[in-house]
């Protein structure tokens, strides 16, 4: 079973560009785009997936505040969380650090970049879930 993934951004360019990242990789599977906090913490309530790409900066809730959420629902210990932001504040990324990220790619970011950590992470997924 290929991870299910959410792509979260605000800017509806810049989600489709990280879905079709996801979807050229190979081995996961979108299963949506969130450009809200709220739109993002209702699919991770009713799609389930296994990975979130998760930007901070969006229009109703911080993507700090949405981890937080994530964190608190019931049945989401398994979600696994990479932000993809241009925040680059210390307090920012240290709250997305403790929240249990498991990258912080600051934006901009080259296709190699992130290439390489979905590949980390299907390793970790493929190794967890044996």
């Amino acid at each position: 079973m290929r991870p299910r993934v959410l792509v979260v951004d605000d800017d509806f360019s810049v989600a489709m560009l990280h879905r079709r990242f996801v979807e050229d990789h190979g081995g996961f599977e979108v299963i949506g785009v969130a450009h809200s906090g709220e739109d993002a913490l209702h699919m991770v309530a009713t799609a389930t997936p296994d990975l979130v790409l998760l930007d901070v900066f969006l229009p109703d809730l911080s993507g700090i505040e949405v981890l937080r959420q994530i964190r608190a629902m019931e049945n989401t210990a398994h979600v696994d969380v990479i932000a993809i932001t241009a925040a680059r504040e210390l307090d920012t990324v240290r709250a997305a650090m403790a929240g249990g990220v498991l990258h912080y790619l600051v934006k901009p970011f080259t296709a190699a970049t992130l290439r390489e950590r979905l590949g980390d992470y299907l390793r970790h997924y493929e190794e967890v879930r044996r």
